[in-house]
């Protein structure tokens, strides 16, 4: 970048320096206080028992984790700072650039300690949220996979509902925006993991019937390693590379 763009992308930035403190320490805090609750994944969460965080976490009750999360989204700093940079997270503005990065990984780690009474609820916060939706279509060479904590977190929420919610969960995701943008980004691997976690325990003729009317699987594009990766981790949805 040239001398006399940095120096214009400062004096853009400037205005916003109070924005980005005050919303830098709400993400923290909100970190913080997400790390008090255990998250849901049995195995994640035995491994992580000799740290000092989780031998005091306890388990999130109904709105605990979600109200957290909601500090983020409501944050009016956070709000200024993507209604004017969403569009230009870049390397040449990484505090901008952080901000995204927070926010999808702090949806991560509230999908993953969420209780299944507010795994719908997230849905719907999601869908009302247009600094989530900034976020989440953010493409960045600096710092990889960032965008994939929203992919991520969506496989937390679908996986952790019962199975006879599963399908719903699952289709409530689809209908919106994110899971169509970010699932046909994904590598096979992470596709084929996605699927057979999100139908666990879920019978085949109804986790097929719900993959053949996925926007997001429609898009996703079927090739020989994702039915290897479909064969190798749950052949059932193999048939579903016709879809």
């Amino acid at each position: 970048m040239r001398f006399r763009d940095k120096a214009l992308l400062t004096a853009r930035m400037i205005p916003h320096m109070r924005e980005l403190s005050e919303s830098n320490q709400l993400l923290s805090a909100v970190q913080d206080d997400l790390l008090r609750f255990e998250r849901t994944d049995k195995v994640i969460r035995e491994s992580a028992l000799n740290t000092a965080w989780a031998k005091a976490a306890k388990v999130a009750k109904p709105g605990e984790v979600l109200d957290i999360y909601k500090r983020v989204l409501h944050s009016q700093a956070i709000s200024g700072v993507f209604a004017d940079f969403a569009g230009d997270f870049n390397e040449e503005t990484r505090s901008m650039l952080g901000q995204a990065i927070m926010v999808n990984g702090l949806f991560y780690a509230s999908a993953a300690r969420l209780p299944q009474a507010d795994i719908m609820p997230m849905i719907q916060l999601m869908r009302e949220s247009s600094v989530l939706k900034k976020s989440a279509q953010l493409e960045t060479t600096w710092s990889n996979g960032t965008a994939e904590y929203i992919f991520d977190g969506m496989g937390e929420l679908v996986r952790n509902a019962p199975a006879e919610e599963k399908p719903r969960v699952y289709l409530a995701m689809d209908g919106d925006f994110y899971l169509p943008h970010r699932m046909p980004r994904q590598n096979a691997q992470a596709i084929a993991s996605f699927v057979a976690g999100a139908f666990k325990d879920v019978d085949t003729e109804t986790a097929l019937r719900t993959l053949r009317h996925s926007q997001a699987w429609k898009a996703v594009k079927k090739d020989g390693k994702l039915a290897e990766n479909l064969l190798e981790i749950d052949k059932r949805f193999y048939q579903a590379m016709d879809y």
